[in-house]
């Protein structure tokens, strides 16, 4: 292949001019375990797994037609990759000649999950997302706030409270627990929303005790 007479390193820094490399497994299956890692392999081959790699593939060769960088001064970007390389929580430098997407699900069935994952960009800490430019031009993020509970309202018909992760314990405990006690409902409500059955105890990750509160009355 043409491609293989370019080195690893150039195959990296002229990206637009050399295609990265298409995954050999763009849809995947991760199942969790609780006594082991998880287990990430290549969905079974079938009429779907078939139309969604296909479909993949059309986004993938858009991607690769377009330049994607972080348009800060190189000494930063270096102090950047430095200090995600250095992350005790398992970092890793931004590779920027990733730009090829596949698609993970959480069950064999492919009903769950099927989030898209392989762009660099996905990796950028939140402080850098708004020097993300595509051709040079500049990105501007959207957040849209209380999102899921959101369209639960929607679906009910009723008109959702400014922040659907307040109001939900009584003011004393609402004051004392001031964000942090809302952003352990919002982790909570999003953990039960997506879980495949209820859960009989807190995620992982979640810990109600610095609150005085149980997962059964949160639950």
């Amino acid at each position: 292949l043409l491609v293989d007479k370019f080195t690893k390193r150039e195959q990296e820094v002229l990206p637009v001019i050399v295609p990265p490399v298409r995954d050999n497994a763009p849809i995947r299956v991760r199942l969790k375990h609780a006594d082991k890692p998880d287990e990430l392999f290549p969905a079974d081959d079938g009429d779907e797994v078939r139309r969604m790699t296909q479909n993949l593939a059309l986004i993938n060769r858009v991607l690769e037609t377009r330049w994607y960088d972080l348009l800060i001064p190189d000494a930063d970007l270096a102090e950047l990759q430095e200090r995600l390389a250095d992350d005790p929580a398992g970092g890793k430098p931004l590779g920027m000649h990733r730009r090829n997407l596949y698609r993970v699900f959480n069950d064999r069935e492919l009903t769950t999950g099927g989030r898209f994952y392989g762009g660099w960009w996905q990796s950028v800490p939140k402080a850098y997302r708004r020097h993300l430019a595509v051709n040079g031009k500049r990105m501007v993020e959207i957040d849209y706030s209380n999102l899921h509970p959101v369209i639960l309202y929607a679906e009910a018909g009723v008109t959702p409270p400014d922040d659907c992760y307040r109001g939900i314990f009584s003011e004393s405990t609402e004051a004392r627990g001031g964000d942090a006690l809302r952003n352990l409902v919002k982790a909570s409500f999003n953990a039960m929303l997506n879980a495949e059955k209820p859960l009989r105890q807190a995620p992982r990750g979640i810990d109600l005790r610095e609150f005085g509160l149980t997962w059964k009355l949160v639950s």
